[in-house]
């Protein structure tokens, strides 16, 4: 149960490798995700996020570069993963 949000978001939103990557062990027990949203400056309002993804190739491979603080994430002391929550495009 403490990676439901997490499922429900990758379910809703993540792509099918995605999907099929993250979703079983998470279900199984196997995988534990934090949820990385909240900012000193915003709290949890995550229409007025600091944090950036960029998108940037490091040694060949696309990805982003992600700048910004988070705080108060709740078990991440035992996570496994972080789903972190970042702007990657417009304005707050």
């Amino acid at each position: 149960v403490g990676n439901l949000v997490q499922v429900l978001m990758l379910r809703d939103f993540g792509t099918p490798e995605q999907q099929a990557t993250f979703i079983p062990p998470m279900l199984a027990g196997d995988m534990r995700w934090s949820f990385g949203l909240t900012e000193e400056a915003h709290g949890s309002d995550a229409t007025h996020m600091d944090t950036r993804a960029v998108p940037e190739v490091r040694d060949g491979v696309a990805g982003y570069r992600i700048d910004g603080e988070k705080m108060w994430i709740t078990g991440v002391h035992v996570a496994t993963h972080v789903m972190t929550f970042a702007r990657t495009s417009g304005e707050d």
